[in-house]
């Protein structure tokens, strides 16, 4: 198969940096769902997985599915490109994609890694009700209360960008949709019944991905 030519080519060091954008991406979510798991087993015993079945029945099963799908469907992407099994959509010359993409993962991957830092002890997959947690408020939580969401979706668009093709943009758009369902339908309203008035005033001064949007309405 002929590839046609993508944003690698032209830039010095360009096959180097189109397979590392992809080694780079697995080694984020590494970082973040494996070594983060073992590290706090050991430390305490509990991996923090909770799952996506919790008590908002399909639809966090549904947003669980759609993460693993969207993670899956972007390192796919990361492989197919640069091994030339699937050719990139063709777009004006833009001889520095590959880098801004690389960029973004960059930011994003760092910035999810930095919250996952401030949560400590408090970090969980999925959600159990039963389960009394701090809320935590400093660092990246005092810019967005889901600072490690927003740091998945830019650098998912970092690689999206990286390897532009169709099979990239879905795999963000699903994370964009697991990530809305899974912090709409049942994060904020375990957190509302947890923290009450503390968490109406929080997500009323700080946005839900980013600073000034997605703030909920002023506690009463």
């Amino acid at each position: 198969m002929q590839v046609k030519p993508n944003a690698f080519d032209g830039v010095k060091g360009a096959p180097t940096l189109a397979g590392l954008v992809a080694v780079m991406y697995v080694g984020f979510l590494v970082l973040a769902f494996g070594w983060r798991s073992w590290a706090r087993y050991r430390e305490t015993g509990d991996t923090g997985y909770r799952g996506f079945s919790g008590d908002a029945g399909w639809l966090e099963r549904a947003a669980g599915i759609l993460f693993v799908g969207s993670v899956g469907l972007s390192v796919a992407n990361g492989i197919a490109v640069p091994t030339g099994l699937l050719s990139p959509i063709e777009l004006p010359r833009v001889s520095d994609l590959g880098i801004v993409g690389a960029a973004l993962l960059i930011a994003g991957a760092t910035f999810a890694l930095v919250a996952q830092a401030f949560m400590g002890l408090a970090w969980r997959i999925g959600v159990d009700p039963d389960e009394r947690l701090a809320l935590v408020r400093s660092g990246p939580f005092a810019f967005a209360r889901n600072p490690f969401f927003t740091g998945m979706l830019v650098a998912t668009a970092g690689m999206a960008i990286a390897y532009p093709t169709l099979l990239g943009a879905a795999g963000w758009l699903l994370l964009l949709l697991a990530v809305e369902l899974q912090v709409r339908r049942v994060e904020e309203p375990y957190l509302a019944r947890e923290f009450g008035a503390e968490y109406a005033d929080y997500a009323y001064g700080v946005g839900r991905f980013a600073p000034g949007f997605g703030r909920l309405r002023p506690p009463v």
